[in-house]
């Protein structure tokens, strides 16, 4: 993941799996502390579903102008 901004890294990522087996296979491998990403050390955890927004479909009307 990249910042829309800076275009620098975040630090973090997302990866999918064919099913739940593949991903605790991989989050299993990756979780050792041998295993390094330009020599820095990883940790993998599940990713919680995005939350929505409070109001984030909504328009809301005031006065005749959109807000």
């Amino acid at each position: 993941m990249v910042d829309k901004e800076t275009g620098a890294s975040r630090g973090f990522g997302f990866l999918e799996f064919f099913n739940n087996a593949a991903a605790d296979a991989a989050r299993h491998y990756l979780s050792r502390p041998d295993f390094r990403i330009h020599d820095r050390e990883i940790t993998v955890t599940w990713a919680e579903p995005k939350r929505p927004e409070p109001f984030q479909d909504q328009v809301w009307v005031c006065s005749g102008v959109a807000v």
